[in-house]
């Protein structure tokens, strides 16, 4: 996050995404004490009320900020797009998303239709049909965005509050990377609690570990966690195809060279 009219919030989609951020960032962190935070079951325990006054806020904003960039008055209309068979935000500008086939929802649609979706979700208990009045369920498409927008308001708001110019704490859905402070529990709205912390934590799938004042980064062997031995590689006399067996080692070796930040860890 980083104040000063820039934009506040990057999503990174994958744990190599995280990875890539981590590497550039490294003399930054300089050493310092690190933690690892997990909220205690996110999905089932926002509440609908607040997600839906959070995600508002959230979407108000971002009116307004393709509203700066297109020299216009703010809009009370949403342009979407199909990519990849998927509904889509579109930035252009309200002639050019028609010009695109894009499709014009007014703000208040997009907020009845959250509305709709968190009133229906049910859950089959037998010949029993529930009513989910607390949560929202993993298995919905749009859970992991409405996740973000849920914890994103309030970390933007708690980055206005404080002094700090950039923070390069990480969360990854409800795993979040602490180096400098966080919101509070009575601020999200949600427990959590600390997995790790010091000089030597673990996050999602990387070690993360300070050694000589320097902080780095190495692909974490979970295999450490089990009391038992992990066949890791297919056998050569696995009725697997070449391709298969190839491409576990060659997914094993890109997933370390992207999380190591050097040679030197990259060999162990």
């Amino acid at each position: 996050m980083v104040k000063e009219n820039r934009r506040a919030f990057w999503i990174k989609e994958s744990p190599q995404e995280i990875a890539a951020w981590l590497r550039q960032n490294l003399a930054a962190l300089g050493g310092r004490p690190m933690k690892v935070v997990d909220f205690k079951e996110m999905y089932t325990n926002i509440p609908h009320t607040l997600l839906c006054e959070r995600v508002k806020s959230a979407v108000d904003e971002a009116v307004q900020w393709e509203a700066q960039k297109q020299h216009s008055r703010v809009c009370a209309l949403v342009n979407f797009s199909r990519e990849d068979g998927k509904l889509c935000w579109s930035g252009e500008s309200p002639s050019s998303a028609e010009q695109l086939g894009a499709m014009r929802v007014s703000l208040n649609d997009l907020h009845d239709l959250l509305s709709w979706t968190l009133r229906n979700c049910f859950v089959a208990n037998g010949a029993i049909l529930r009513r989910q009045i607390k949560g929202i369920p993993m298995g919905i498409s749009p859970s992991p965005q409405l996740a973000n927008i849920f914890c994103y308001v309030v970390e933007r708001q708690f980055m206005y509050a404080t002094t700090l110019t950039r923070s390069l704490n990480c969360r990854y859905l409800d795993d979040v990377f602490v180096v400098d402070l966080m919101p509070s529990e009575d601020d999200y709205g949600m427990k959590y609690a600390v997995s790790s912390e010091g000089l030597d934590v673990v996050y999602v799938g990387m070690r993360i570990y300070v050694k000589d004042g320097a902080t780095r980064t190495t692909l974490y062997d979970r295999e450490e966690e089990y009391p038992f031995h992990i066949l890791r590689y297919p056998h050569t006399g696995s009725i697997a195809s070449d391709a298969q067996l190839g491409g576990v080692i060659m997914g094993r070796f890109v997933a370390a060279q992207q999380f190591c930040s050097t040679m030197w860890d990259l060999k162990q």
